[in-house]
C-alpha cells in the first residue's frame, strides 16, 4: 500500500481529446442530433460551430457528435483546413488517397495497336466540390482547432477564394448530398469564419461552450472516483473538495481526477483526509502547469502590463476592450499594442464574453494575480538593494528563460488603472473581491 503522505505526481493533462467519462451538453447534442436529422430529409448540411476556451471540452464535445452520426449512417472525415481548397488533403481524410492517383493512362485499341500508334486520355483532377459530391451518404467533416483559419496564410492567398466558396456551398446546402461541417476553436473561431464570408448560423449551429453544470461535473468526479478508483464509502467529501477547486472546466477536473484515481487504486480505493490532501496538492501543481503552458509565447514583460490591467478585476468579472488593450498600445505603440491584444484572444488567454471580454478560467486569473504580486515583490527586493534591472525570474515563459529583463523605469510603465477607470470598463459584481463564484 502507498504510504498516505507520500507526494503524488502531477500530470500537465491536455486540453483535446475524447472524454473518459462524459456527461452534460445535453442540449447542445439534442440540437446536433436535430440537424442530423433534418439535413438527411433534404435540408442538404450547413456549418455547426463551437467556439470556447482552452480547456473547456471542445474536442470531448466533438468526439460525442461524430459518435451520434455515426450510429445514424454518416460517413466521417476529421479533415485539416487544407481539405477545404486541396483535393488530396480531402481525398486523404476521406480515405480515398489513392483513388485519383494515375490520371494520365495510354491506351492502344484496335487497328492502332497493330499499326504503333496510341493516344492519352487524361482524366481530370477532381475539386473539392466534386469530391464532397461524391458518394451515397451524407457526409460530415469535421475540423478541430478551427481557429488556424484566420491565421496569416491560412487558406494562402491563392487558394482563399476556392476555400471561401467550398464553405460557401456547405454552409448553405448547395451541394448534392448532405454535408455538415462541425468546426470547433477558440474565441477567435466565429471571427476566422466571418472573413471567410460565414457569418450567419441556423438557429442553434452556433455553440459557445461554457463550463460544466455543477451536475454534470460531479458526475464526472464520481465516475473517476468510483469505476476508474474504486472508491469506497461516501464520496461527498472528496467530490465536493474537487468541484471546489475545479470550477466546471473538464480540464481542470482532470487534473485533480487522475491522480486521485492513482491513489485510490494503490490504496484499495480508501479515501482519507491525508490522500485527499495529496490529491488537492498535485492537482494544484498540474494545473499551474497547465497555465504556464498558455502564456508560454508572450513576454514577461508583456503579462506584467497584461497583469497589471487584469489584476483589479473581480476573478472571471467581464471587462471592456479598451481596458487591455488601451494599455497595450500605449506601451508598444498602436500596432503592436492591438496585436499583442489579439494574441492573448487567439491564445485563449482572454476570450469574448458577449460584447466584452474575460479571462475564460476564473482560477487562471486568480493565478495571474498571485504571479503578479510575486513579481512585484521580486522586483522591488532587487531595487532596494541594487541599482540595475534585476537578473531574475519572471511569470510565464520568462521564468523557464532567465537572461537579464530590463524593467522599464515608472515614466514607461502604465499605471494600475484608478478605481473610477475600473468601474467604467471592469463589470464589477458581487463577490468580485472574493474570487468566482457560480
Amino acid at each position: 500500500m502507498m504510504a498516505e503522505a507520500q507526494r503524488l505526481p502531477s500530470r500537465i493533462i491536455s486540453d483535446r481529446g475524447p472524454a473518459e467519462y462524459f456527461h452534460g451538453r445535453t442540449e447542445i447534442l439534442c440540437d446536433f442530433e436535430d440537424l442530423l436529422g433534418r439535413a438527411r430529409e433534404g435540408e442538404n448540411g450547413t456549418t455547426f460551430l463551437i467556439q470556447g476556451a482552452p480547456g473547456v471540452g471542445k474536442t470531448a464535445l466533438l468526439d460525442q457528435c461524430e459518435k451520434r452520426a455515426s450510429s445514424q449512417g454518416w460517413e466521417i472525415a476529421n479533415i485539416g483546413p487544407g481539405a477545404l481548397w486541396d483535393p488530396n488533403h480531402l481525398l486523404a481524410s476521406l480515405g480515398r488517397g489513392q483513388k485519383y492517383k494515375g490520371t494520365e493512362r495510354s491506351t492502344q485499341i484496335g487497328i492502332k495497336s497493330f499499326l504503333g500508334w496510341g493516344f492519352k486520355s487524361t482524366r481530370p483532377q477532381p475539386t473539392v466540390k466534386n469530391i464532397l459530391e461524391e458518394g451515397n451518404s451524407p457526409l460530415l467533416l469535421i475540423l478541430d482547432e478551427a481557429h488556424g483559419l484566420g491565421e496569416e496564410g491560412i487558406p494562402p492567398s491563392e487558394h482563399k477564394e476556392c476555400a471561401r466558396t467550398v464553405l460557401e456551398f456547405i454552409h448553405n446546402g448547395k451541394l448534392e448530398r448532405p454535408v455538415i461541417l462541425l468546426a470547433a476553436g477558440l474565441g477567435t473561431l466565429s471571427a476566422a469564419f466571418g472573413s471567410m464570408g460565414i457569418s450567419r448560423f441556423k438557429g442553434g449551429c452556433f455553440i459557445e461552450l461554457r463550463a460544466l453544470s455543477e451536475e454534470s461535473e460531479r458526475a464526472v468526479i464520481r465516475d473517476w472516483l468510483k469505476k476508474a478508483g474504486g472508491a469506497k464509502g461516501d464520496l461527498t467529501a472528496w467530490m465536493d473538495t474537487i468541484a471546489q477547486k475545479a470550477h466546471g472546466w473538464p480540464q481542470h477536473i482532470l487534473s485533480y481526477v487522475e491522480p486521485a484515481k492513482d491513489y485510490l487504486i494503490a490504496n484499495n480505493g480508501i479515501m482519507t483526509e491525508i490522500g485527499l490532501k495529496a490529491v488537492l496538492e498535485a492537482g494544484e501543481r498540474g494545473r499551474e502547469a497547465y497555465y504556464r503552458q498558455r502564456v508560454k509565447d508572450f513576454a514577461g514583460d508583456k503579462l506584467i502590463c497584461f497583469s497589471e490591467v487584469v489584476a483589479d478585476i473581480g476573478s472571471g468579472m467581464p471587462f471592456k476592450k479598451e481596458l487591455l488593450e488601451a494599455p497595450l498600445i500605449k506601451k508598444y505603440g498602436h500596432e503592436k499594442g492591438s496585436k499583442l491584444f489579439q494574441k492573448f484572444l487567439e491564445k485563449g488567454v482572454i476570450a469574448a464574453d458577449g460584447f466584452l471580454y474575460s479571462v475564460p478560467i476564473p482560477s487562471m486569473h486568480d493565478w495571474i494575480k498571485l504571479e503578479l504580486k510575486r513579481t512585484q515583490k521580486i522586483l522591488q527586493e532587487m531595487e532596494e538593494t541594487q541599482n540595475r534591472s534585476p537578473d531574475i525570474k519572471m511569470i510565464g515563459s520568462a521564468q523557464e528563460t532567465p537572461p537579464s529583463v530590463v524593467v522599464p523605469d515608472e515614466r514607461s510603465t502604465p499605471k494600475q488603472p484608478t478605481q473610477s477607470v475600473e468601474k467604467d470598463l471592469g463589470i464589477q459584481g458581487p463577490g468580485a473581491e472574493s474570487g468566482w463564484e457560480r
